[in-house]
């Protein structure tokens, strides 16, 4: 088992066609995508790409979708889930001051 890191443009299309346009880490069409693959286009070896006798795979490759948080607005109260691994955004509400969201506290019965 060896670092894989694609040597051309080609075998990298190939590889992110294998692995990440599959993988549930990927995120939306338009979200900030996986934190994999952003390091191996900025030319770092992610420790996740191997290669080894079945050819190269990410370790990290998984079809089934992370666990969600839910966030709320600490002035509107609106939700949203978090993701992990993926940056929380900034919410601007009513107040027009933009803020992070907080955690939501589980409902007492």
């Amino acid at each position: 088992m060896t670092p894989y890191l694609p040597s051309n443009g080609t075998e990298g299309e190939q590889f992110h066609k294998e692995f990440c346009y599959r993988c549930a880490r990927a995120g939306p069409e338009n979200g900030p995508g996986c934190p994999i693959w952003a390091k191996a286009v900025c030319g770092d070896q992610p420790a996740e790409w191997i290669e080894d006798e079945t050819g190269p795979r990410c370790t990290a490759f998984t079809t089934t979708p992370p666990a969600t948080t839910i966030l709320e607005c600490s002035i509107c109260g609106t939700s949203s889930e978090e993701i992990p691994g993926r940056l929380l955004a900034v919410h601007v509400c009513r107040s027009g001051r933009p803020h992070r969201w907080r955690r939501a506290r589980p409902k007492k019965h």
